[in-house]
This record gives structure tokens, sequence and C-alpha cells, in this order.
């Protein structure tokens, strides 16, 4: 019992790091997105 609660456990926490990275992915990728976008707006506009 003991044996099978920490092998579960340790695949909640695989799913739980998994889950982690990827929303750290997607925030990274749409803060990236961001910050391009209001680069090239302030780019458009200094030289407009």
């Amino acid at each position: 019992m003991r044996t099978n609660f920490t092998l579960s456990n340790n695949t909640v926490w695989k799913k739980v790091n998994n889950f982690q990275s990827i929303s750290g992915l997607i925030f990274s990728g749409v803060g990236l997105l961001i910050v391009l976008f209001t680069f090239k707006n302030r780019m458009s506009t200094c030289f407009h």
C-alpha cells in the first residue's frame, strides 16, 4: 500500500512538472510576442 501510494505520488508530481513546464513555455512565448509587438509599434511611431 505504501509503495503504491509513493508510486502514484511520483506520477502525479511528474504530471505537475509537465504542466508547469508547458505553462511556462506558453507564458514565455506570449510574453515574447507582447514585447515584439510593443517594440514594433514603438519603432514604427519613431520612424513615422
